[in-house]
């Protein structure tokens, strides 16, 4: 009828409601939590250019898991001020214009692709949600890798 997986900080039990009167519990797992993140890696601020490429080191030893990207501000555009974070949404396309960053990987390192385009990406305006292609040369790349 339901599940629930509980912790009691020992070990782990799959506690399962058969009806209204029969509960079963299993142990699943006995210890402390096993980390599915292991390694980590985040890069230093990247320059956006018109099709340019980024060669990051990242040091994993394996191939990344999870690879996020994101934006960082660092002078006023589209509403945002210096500091602020946005996800880097790397494909994106308005009237005419399909603006395609790529990123690729290896157990060694992590590949950007900028777009070739002085607008490399595209986002909401910060207080109107209008799109609005954003100006390279005021948004630095940052590209965090999981292992």
């Amino acid at each position: 009828v339901g599940n629930m997986i509980v912790n009691d900080g020992s070990a782990t039990f799959r506690v399962r409601r058969l009806n209204s009167s029969t509960v079963s519990v299993t142990r699943i797992e006995s210890g402390s939590a096993v980390a599915l993140i292991k390694k980590e890696y985040e890069s230093g601020q990247q320059s956006i250019s018109n099709g340019g490429l980024i060669t990051l080191s990242h040091s994993l030893g394996v191939e990344p898991k999870i690879i996020d990207l994101y934006l960082i501000c660092t002078s006023s555009d589209s509403g945002y001020s210096a500091g602020d974070k946005i996800n880097a949404n790397m494909n994106s396309s308005n009237s005419g214009s399909d603006k395609f960053n790529t990123y690729y990987f290896t157990s060694s390192q992590i590949f950007v692709r900028f777009a070739n385009s002085s607008a490399c990406f595209r986002s909401g305006n910060k207080g109107s949600g209008a799109a609005n292609s954003l100006d390279n040369s005021k948004w630095d790349l940052v590209v965090r890798a999981y292992a």
